[in-house]
C-alpha cells in the first residue's frame, strides 16, 4: 500500500446521476466508447487503478444500474484494487457525500465517472498538493470573457477572462475535513462543485492547470468528441 504524508488515498467516482441530456436508454457511463467499445465509465476506473497514489476505489451508482455495474467485471479493464460499490442519493452532494462516508483513506479525489479521459498528472498533482492545502481542483481557463453585471444594471468594467476557470474533476480533499465542512453547510444546494464545499468553509483550494480532453458526457455530440481524442491516443 503507498501512502502520502502517512494518508492513504481513496477515489470516489461519481456515476449515479440521470444522464437525460443524452438521451441514451441506459446511463451514459455505461456507453460504449473506443475502438474496443469499452465502457465510458472504465476508462475512468482503469486510470485510477493503474495510478500509484491511489489505494481504494469507492464507485457511486444508482440502484438500477447494479446489473450494468456486474458487467463491467467481464472487461479485463476492470480494477483489481479494493473496489467499494456504494448507492447514490437524490442529488449529486448526496452522492458524492455516500461515497466519501464509505472512503477510508485520508485523502479522498472526487471524479466525475462521466469524464473517460482523466491523466495521471491530474491524480498525481491533486494528491501532492495535499501536502500544502486542504483541497485542490482541476480547471481550464474560460475561453469566453465573464461579464459580470453591478447593482446599477450596466457591466462591470475590465472584468478579463484571464482570472476565471471552468472547473473539472478530478477534486481532492483530506478527508475529515470534506465531511465535516458538508455537515457545515447550510445550502447545499448553492455549491456548485465539491471544492465549493471548502471554500464557503474559508478554506484555500489550489487550482491544478487541467485541458479541454478532459471532457465531460453530457450530450451526444461529448461522444462523438470523446472518440476523437481516444482515438489520437489510439485506443
Amino acid at each position: 500500500m503507498f501512502m502520502f504524508n502517512n494518508n492513504t488515498v481513496s477515489a470516489v467516482v461519481v456515476a449515479a446521476g440521470a444522464g437525460t441530456r443524452m438521451g441514451a436508454e441506459v446511463n451514459k457511463v455505461f456507453l460504449a466508447l473506443g475502438r474496443l467499445n469499452t465502457p465510458a465509465l472504465l476508462y475512468s476506473l482503469s486510470a485510477f487503478q493503474e495510478n500509484h497514489y491511489v489505494d481504494e476505489i469507492v464507485l457511486v451508482v444508482r440502484p438500477q444500474d447494479e446489473e450494468a455495474f456486474e458487467g463491467l467485471r467481464a472487461y479485463p479493464q476492470f480494477p483489481i484494487k479494493p473496489l467499494i460499490r456504494v448507492f447514490g442519493g437524490q442529488q449529486r452532494y448526496d452522492s458524492v457525500f455516500n461515497g466519501v462516508s464509505r472512503a477510508s483513506g485520508g485523502i479522498v479525489l472526487i471524479h466525475d465517472g462521466a469524464r473517460p479521459l482523466l491523466r495521471q498528472r491530474y491524480i498525481d498533482e491533486c494528491v501532492e498538493a495535499m501536502e500544502e492545502f486542504p483541497g485542490a481542483i482541476v480547471a481550464i481557463p474560460s475561453r469566453d470573457r465573464i461579464c459580470v453585471l453591478g447593482d446599477d444594471g450596466c457591466l462591470v468594467p475590465r472584468v478579463t477572462r484571464e482570472r476565471f476557470y471552468r472547473a473539472q474533476t478530478p477534486q481532492c480533499f483530506r478527508r475529515e475535513l470534506y465531511l465535516e465542512c458538508f455537515e457545515s453547510a447550510k445550502d447545499k444546494t448553492a455549491v456548485t462543485d465539491d471544492s465549493g464545499l471548502l471554500e464557503i468553509c474559508g478554506y484555500k483550494v489550489k487550482l491544478i492547470p487541467g485541458d479541454e480532453t478532459n471532457i465531460k458526457l453530457t450530450a451526444p455530440e461529448d461522444m462523438i468528441v470523446a472518440e476523437r481524442w481516444l482515438e489520437g491516443l489510439g485506443r
